[in-house]
């Protein structure tokens, strides 16, 4: 794997400059292939913008696999899923702080919040791609304590 594939630079003269002026101004992040950007768009469309359907048929394959327990197999199921979620948080947002790519898998580490007051949860997302469209997902998160043994931040 290679590790040099994540940034935290401004987007705002990177993607001008790699030529991804539609590249979506919410991520802090640039992606550095075509799965990357196919997984940030994904997640940025789907919560960031609050347009599940539209992510989903952008950036996701022919099916969907999904590891998380919480959420349904298939791109319609979670669509749906997400559609009625996501108007009870609608100040919810996921701000990519890292991405790492090797061949067709992607992972993300996010900070994701809910609003301005709170503290959100560390979230390792990672996607498996087939001809650069998103088919299969697993994820893991834990919530950002108040205090912490240490003086490192999750981010």
């Amino acid at each position: 794997m290679n590790l040099s594939r994540f940034t935290r630079a401004p987007i705002a003269a990177l993607a001008l400059s790699m030529g991804l002026a539609a590249f979506p101004a919410s991520a802090h992040v640039v992606p550095k292939n075509d799965a990357e950007a196919a997984v940030v768009g994904l997640l940025d469309t789907a919560f960031n913008q609050k347009k599940p359907a539209e992510a989903f048929e952008t950036f996701g394959g022919a099916y969907y696999t999904q590891h998380n327990p919480t959420a349904p197999d298939g791109k319609e199921a979670i669509v749906g899923l997400l559609s009625g979620w996501l108007p009870s948080v609608p100040q919810l947002h996921y701000d990519i702080k890292r991405i790492i790519s090797d061949g067709d898998m992607v992972w993300v580490h996010s900070h994701v919040t809910t609003g301005p007051d709170d503290r959100g949860m560390a979230v390792v997302d990672i996607f498996r791609l087939e001809g650069g469209k998103v088919v299969e997902h697993w994820d893991v998160g834990t919530a950002v304590p108040e205090s912490a043994l240490n003086d490192n931040t999750m981010f």
